[in-house]
């Protein structure tokens, strides 16, 4: 029976990867109705890495279904998920096995991403500032440049828009130096929006052709 639950929450890891913005176009336009159609398998994969102090396993499937619950409005889904993950994560695991580095600042991220939705943004700017600080330790720039962005996307709700700049600006250096091209497309749109925020539409729409150039080579239906 372990075995069995086992295989089913792996199963559901590779299918909410397979549909995270950025990955492989394997269910299309329809990939989120997928997703809605298998959400209380989904629940249960998660519910059962919870129960069996599986924390890295239920990282990765929280993570890869962010998107889709931040789209679909399970917000309060997601916090829940969230916080218990990272209550766990800093619990001491029967098997003494703690996240690893990259997959800890992912789920930090993604509590502030949840954090910001809901209209905390103070909570959003720490949790940010927390992920960006692991990624800095790990020297993983793909992450660093992820959690500028979304510390840019925080001063452009509050309206600073000159820091809104400044922090895509950094995240974009970053993403054409490490990320892939879903990144970059990505880190321009975040600057157009920063940009028009500061009233240069000129400069925007230039970013926003460029991106829009960027996620059409890769056939990128998100971007």
């Amino acid at each position: 029976a372990e075995e069995a639950y086992r295989k089913h929450a792996r199963y559901y890891v590779e299918l909410g990867e397979a549909a995270k913005p950025g990955a492989s176009n394997l269910f299309g336009v329809s990939k989120f109705v997928r997703l809605e159609r298998e959400h209380d398998n989904l629940r249960a994969a998660l519910g059962w890495a919870l129960q069996n102090w599986e924390a890295e396993l239920g990282a990765r499937l929280a993570l890869s279904m962010c998107w889709f619950w931040i789209d679909s409005g399970y917000l309060s889904d997601l916090s829940w998920w969230i916080d218990t993950l990272l209550e766990l994560e800093r619990a001491e695991s029967p098997a003494g096995e703690a996240l690893p580095a990259r997959t800890k600042a992912y789920l930090i991220q993604a509590a502030g991403i949840l954090a910001m939705a809901q209209g905390d943004h103070d909570r959003a700017v720490a949790l940010h500032e927390e992920g960006l600080d692991v990624y800095r330790e790990m020297g993983h720039k793909k992450g660093e440049s992820a959690s500028l962005r979304e510390l840019g996307f925080v001063a452009y709700e509050q309206g600073d828009y000159e820091r809104a700049v400044r922090l895509q600006e950094q995240s974009l250096v970053l993403a054409r130096e490490f990320g892939n091209t879903f990144d970059i497309a990505w880190s321009i749109r975040a600057l157009a929006d920063a940009v028009r925020g500061q009233g240069d539409l000129k400069r925007a729409q230039a970013l926003l052709e460029e991106g829009l150039a960027v996620a059409r080579g890769t056939e990128n239906e998100w971007g």
